[in-house]
């Protein structure tokens, strides 16, 4: 994580119609090693008026005190652990208990990496926010991104 990472983001975004509310900054757990450094930074942004995720939870090196402990708006939960919803896999659960943790501490839900319609059926019955993946959308260049939109 830079140390200064939003030196003239308040103006950066000042001739669109984009809403700095619009914008998440997502920060992996790696960012969290120092501590402090993370959440200083963090606090910058959410004073610029921008919203702040923790990505590919579950994955990283964070303790679990740092999603109490840091500014944040928004957990993502990993593809991997998307992957495992309605397999065998041992880990399978794990899903859930991270939805469960999310809402405990109020922070929006993110499933990174939704493939299947039994994935986007079990994150609807729990009421998980946000979805992202193949079966919502495919990776697109920006340029498709806007005329997709304007449909």
């Amino acid at each position: 994580m830079l140390s200064r990472p939003f030196v003239g983001a308040e103006r950066s975004n000042q001739h669109t119609a984009i809403r700095p509310q619009q914008i998440w900054l997502e920060a992996t757990e790696r960012a969290f090693i120092d501590i402090n450094s993370a959440r200083s930074t963090l606090v910058r942004a959410r004073e610029l008026g921008h919203a702040v995720a923790i990505d590919d939870f579950g994955t990283g090196y964070s303790s679990l005190s740092y999603l109490e402990g840091l500014p944040l708006d928004a957990l993502l939960i990993d593809k991997s652990f998307i992957d495992t919803i309605s397999t065998n896999s041992a880990t399978n659960s794990v899903t859930a208990h991270i939805i469960d943790m999310a809402k405990t501490l109020k922070l929006k839900i993110v499933a990174e990496g939704g493939e299947t319609q039994a994935q986007a059926d079990y994150l609807a019955a729990r009421d998980v926010d946000y979805g992202q993946g193949r079966l919502f959308a495919r990776p697109m260049p920006a340029s498709e991104f806007v005329a997709d939109c304007r449909r």
